[in-house]
């Protein structure tokens, strides 16, 4: 469970750090050298080029979670607890993370099946109303991934 939540930071950070990367020199001191359909490019994503994304994150079931659940959302956590479980929150997306896209993930967490074994429960991911990524209804045992654009 660690090395999951762990593998969702470090690619979180990596998808961050791409879209905000700079060459860290000061083009208004040594001469601004932009053509004016780059600047407005530059300016479209800096001044309107956002866009609000609702993404809901959500563990279908009944009844206790005999392990938590793990989640990236905007910032990460763990949530324990009892099913069904949801979590909503509105990201506001950059133009180059509209491009690269930001990556949201659960990790359901475990339930007692019908016989008693433990298995993945239901998670699904929802953007702006459409399903986008499930994991067959806990038949698989990887969690949900989506690159929210």
């Amino acid at each position: 469970m660690q090395r999951i939540f762990t593998g969702v930071a470090v690619v979180t950070a990596a998808v961050v750090l791409t879209a905000c990367g700079s060459d860290g020199g000061d083009k208004a001191a040594s001469g601004d050298k932009t053509t004016p359909d780059a600047k407005k490019t530059i300016d479209a994503g800096a001044h309107g080029g956002e866009v609000k994304r609702k993404v809901t994150l959500e563990v279908r079931g009944k009844g206790a979670l005999a392990q938590g659940i793990s989640y990236q959302l905007g910032s990460s956590g763990s949530e324990t607890g009892s099913l069904p479980w949801k979590k909503t929150e509105t990201l506001t997306l950059t133009s180059a993370q509209q491009k690269v896209g930001v990556l949201v993930s659960i990790v359901p967490g475990s339930v007692a099946g019908p016989d008693g074994t433990l298995k993945p429960g239901a998670c699904i991911i929802t953007v702006d109303g459409k399903d986008v990524a499930d994991n067959r209804g806990g038949k698989s045992d990887k969690g949900c991934t989506y690159k929210v654009r």
